[in-house]
């Protein structure tokens, strides 16, 4: 895997609470945007993709794209401004940080650091400036990127599926949330991501799986439980299925390069 090396320069942060019902004007800017969801539920909107957001999402704007929020419910959000130059994909739309372990790690280091403070001394923004060009980093690898000519429902489809990887979740609940058929959204698949449905589906869960049974702490039990499997046996195979590896032979050989 080749490495993205991205240099990042803060700007500022924000603080707001914001009322249920505010709709923030469609705009765009010059500067990357990074709103950090404490509490409270919104919809995010860039381009032709809608996004759900709730607390402990990560939203990331880049520079050029049109965006507005709609807030579901009062809300409390902190908002990061910064510039960032370097080997990045991820210019044409807005985007969510994976929800992965590393999620909650990273908003908890970012919480800290606007919450505890007004303003940032030069260490606490050179590194600021580091987390930030992680958070890139980390996403340039792992969202889905759309083209123009990628259908809606597909996208909502992914957006859906990627929020819900803790969940069980059918082709049946993925077909009713975007609004078609699940024959029609299948074939949206097999066009978009050259698989189906059903093996995209499985794809994201096995590496929420693959994640938690490498960086964490977290029994392989409580794992399954976290995955939303009943058993462990189905969640074995499950993933011995996907991975190719049973869960405890990843967990054993976990500082082997994958």
């Amino acid at each position: 895997m080749n490495k993205i090396f991205i240099k990042t320069e803060f700007l500022l942060y924000t603080m707001a609470d914001l009322k249920a019902g505010f709709v923030s004007p469609n705009h765009s800017h010059e500067f990357w945007q990074m709103e950090i969801f404490r509490t409270g539920k919104a919809s995010g909107f860039a381009g032709k993709n809608i996004f759900p957001l709730s607390q402990n999402d990560i939203f990331v704007v880049p520079p050029g794209v049109a965006h507005y929020f709609k807030y579901d419910s009062d809300s409390s959000i902190i908002s990061i401004r910064f510039n960032a130059s370097g080997n990045i994909t991820l210019y044409n739309d807005a985007f969510l940080f994976p929800d992965n372990p590393l999620r909650n790690i990273v908003c908890s280091a970012l919480l800290e650091f606007t919450e505890s403070t007004h303003s940032l001394s030069e260490p606490e923004k050179i590194f600021m400036e580091y987390l930030l060009a992680s958070i890139v980093s980390i996403c340039d690898l792992n969202v889905v990127n759309f083209s123009e000519n990628t259908h809606p429902a597909f996208v909502k489809a992914v957006n859906f599926i990627e929020k819900h990887k803790n969940r069980y979740v059918s082709i049946t609940s993925v077909a009713k949330t975007v609004g078609c058929s699940a024959g029609h959204l299948s074939a949206l698949f097999r066009k978009h991501s050259g698989m189906s449905l059903k093996n995209y589906i499985d794809k994201a869960k096995s590496e929420f799986i693959k994640q938690y049974l490498l960086y964490s702490d977290l029994s392989i039990t409580d794992i399954a439980t976290l995955a939303g499997f009943e058993d462990i046996y189905s969640f074995s195979r499950f993933f011995k299925r996907l991975a190719g590896v049973s869960p405890n032979t990843l967990r054993r050989n976990k500082n082997v390069p994958h």
